[in-house]
C-alpha cells in the first residue's frame, strides 16, 4: 500500500494503539511493522485470528505474561555460546517461561473454546520446566546464587569462609598484642 494512503488513513495511529496491548517488548516491536493485509485470504486469515482472540477475551481471563523488561537483550545473551547471564537475567527468563506455560495452560482449559488459532500458535512453545525448576532451585528471592549451586562453588565458599576465619582471628590476635594494644584507643 502507498504510504501517502497510509498517513491519510492515520495507520500509524492505529498501529501505535494496537502496539500499547502488546505483553513483551518484542511483541511491541512485532507490532511496529504491521501493515494492511493487501491479499484476501491474508485479510480473512487475520480477521479470523483477531475474532477468535476477542471470543478468548471475553470469556476468559486476560493474557500476562511475566516478561523482564530488556528480554532481547537476555535472549542475544542467550544465544552466544559461553556467555554467563547474571542471576537476575535468568531469574528474569525463567519467570517469562513459566508464564508462557500457564497462558499455555489457560488455553488449553478455556471456556467458550475451542480456540484453535491461539492452541496452533502456543502448540510451538516447548515446555521448560525442569530449567525454571533448576534455575529456581539455584537462584534465590534476592537474587543471590545459593551455596549448594555446585559442587564447585559449594567448595570455593567454604574455602573463603575459612581464610575469612583465619584472616579475622590473625586480626583478633594482633589487636590483643601487647605490643599494638597500647596504641589502639579501640579495638574496633
Amino acid at each position: 500500500m502507498h504510504e501517502g494512503a497510509l498517513r491519510a488513513l492515520e495507520f500509524d495511529r492505529i498501529v501505535e494503539v494496537v502496539k500499547s496491548f502488546a505483553l513483551t517488548p518484542l511483541g511491541a516491536s512485532q507490532l511496529a511493522k504491521l501493515r494492511p493485509q493487501t491479499d484476501m485470504r491474508s485479510a480473512q486469515t487475520a480477521l479470523a485470528a483477531t475474532t477468535e482472540c476477542v471470543t478468548y477475551l471475553d470469556s476468559n481471563n486476560p493474557f500476562t505474561l511475566d516478561c523482564p523488561p530488556k528480554i532481547e537483550s537476555i535472549l542475544t545473551n542467550l544465544a552466544i555460546e559461553g556467555l554467563a547471564l547474571a542471576a537476575g537475567q535468568l531469574r528474569g527468563l525463567a519467570d517469562f517461561l513459566t508464564s508462557v506455560e500457564t497462558m499455555q495452560k489457560a488455553v488449553i482449559q478455556a471456556k467458550a473454546g475451542p480456540f484453535p488459532t491461539l492452541r496452533t500458535m502456543l502448540d510451538g512453545c516447548r515446555s521448560f520446566a525442569r530449567e525454571t525448576k533448576e534455575i529456581r532451585d539455584k537462584i534465590d528471592d534476592c537474587l543471590h546464587i545459593v551455596d549448594d549451586a555446585s559442587m564447585e562453588l559449594r567448595s570455593i565458599r567454604d574455602q573463603l569462609q575459612k581464610q575469612t576465619n583465619r584472616l579475622q582471628k590473625t586480626l583478633d590476635s594482633y589487636l590483643r598484642g601487647k605490643d599494638t594494644a597500647r596504641y589502639l584507643q579501640e579495638r574496633v
